[in-house]
């Protein structure tokens, strides 16, 4: 669990009071998160670490069992069809059964994530604003993902949670001032963070090199466009457009009128996402698991084109697995981005779907 030790690592250094990033003995494992991630961490980190990765392994397995119950509860609750529960969630869990073995094997904070945006859900139809909030900030200083929940909330005029989620952040912002109480070396964390950040960032895939996930990249890869994008101020215009496209379309979705108080669909939609505009690697698509639960769940009611689009979707996202494919097949459909296509298709078939119901 080399992901999760960093954590653990660097929330034992945090309670030290010493400096947390760039730290060379760590070699290529260096802490690259916000400082208040780490603080989360802190109290587990007094468990030695041979034990402590084995209670954070059963607790995201605890965790995911709460989180795609809660999913299928908020479906069934919300329509009502009464499908076979245990194959539903069975069939979800084995579509994205490889990237949950890479995350309980790394020990890294996809998986919560994943359970917390499914909780967001929970709490908005619940309309408990105010834990809506407290757990999207706090999933924000995991991994910034959460951000994409913003002009959702600004859609459904939910100010009250924005303003809350943004009270929350700034004093989450402010953990870190319990252990580093001078301002300059609470300042330096920052700065500190931000760098990594940049180098990071550098590492990151160049927008048309193959294995980029994202929606820029392939859809650049694919089409002509990839012969105008000669310099990075037309790489940036071109992603700020496809970025205003995205976001225009769902505002159309969600502003359909039996779409409009879809709280399940329209976050299910939003989470499926989430993969295909983030620069990472393909761990992030088990974040497809909502949709793909939902998808199968609505199975019987879907047309064969959907059908269609459900099975290849799933069977591009969990179907390339080493001891199935190999290692020189895994590698070639990772490149050409196998697992952005199997999302496209899942959210296209979702979209259709909803769609036809309207008509």
């Amino acid at each position: 669990m080399s992901d999760y030790k960093v954590y653990h690592r660097t929330a034992k250094r945090i309670v030290n009071k010493e400096n947390i990033y760039s730290v060379k003995q760590d070699g290529h494992y260096v802490f690259k998160y916000s400082t208040t991630s780490g603080i989360y961490f802190i109290p587990i980190s007094f468990i030695p670490l041979k034990y402590a990765k084995y209670i954070y392994w059963l607790a995201l397995t605890i965790l995911l069992c709460i989180g795609v119950n809660v999913l299928y509860k908020l479906i069934d609750n919300k329509y009502k069809i009464g499908a076979n529960k245990n194959s539903i969630i069975i069939l979800s869990i084995i579509a994205v059964i490889a990237h949950i073995f890479r995350e309980l094997h790394l020990g890294q904070v996809n998986m919560l994530l994943l359970v917390m945006y499914i909780t967001l859900i929970y709490f908005l139809q619940q309309k408990s604003k105010i834990l809506f909030a407290l757990m999207l900030s706090i999933s924000v200083f995991l991994k910034p993902f959460g951000l994409i929940f913003f002009p959702y909330l600004l859609i459904k005029k939910e100010y009250k949670i924005i303003l809350t989620s943004l009270i929350f952040i700034f004093i989450l912002a402010l953990l870190p001032l319990l252990f580093y109480p001078n301002w300059h070396d609470f300042s330096n964390l920052y700065f500190d963070w931000i760098n990594e950040l940049k180098v990071e960032l550098n590492k990151k895939q160049a927008l048309l090199a193959d294995g980029n996930h994202t929606v820029f990249s392939v859809f650049a890869r694919y089409t002509p466009l990839k012969f105008i994008l000669v310099n990075q101020i037309i790489e940036k215009v071109y992603q700020a457009l496809v970025l205003i496209i995205i976001g225009a379309g769902l505002f159309i979705e969600f502003r359909k009128k039996n779409h409009n108080s879809d709280i399940v669909y329209q976050m299910i939609l939003l989470i499926s996402i989430i993969p295909l505009l983030a620069f990472t690697t393909y761990n992030l698509f088990i974040f497809e698991l909502p949709i793909i639960l939902y998808l199968i769940y609505f199975f019987k009611d879907l047309n064969i084109t959907q059908k269609i689009m459900v099975v290849i979707g799933c069977i591009l996202i969990g179907g390339n697995i080493h001891e199935i494919t190999g290692s020189a097949l895994r590698d070639y459909l990772i490149g050409i981005s196998v697992y952005t296509f199997g999302t496209i298709s899942l959210i296209t078939a979702l979209i259709l779907f909803k769609n036809a119901k309207l008509d």
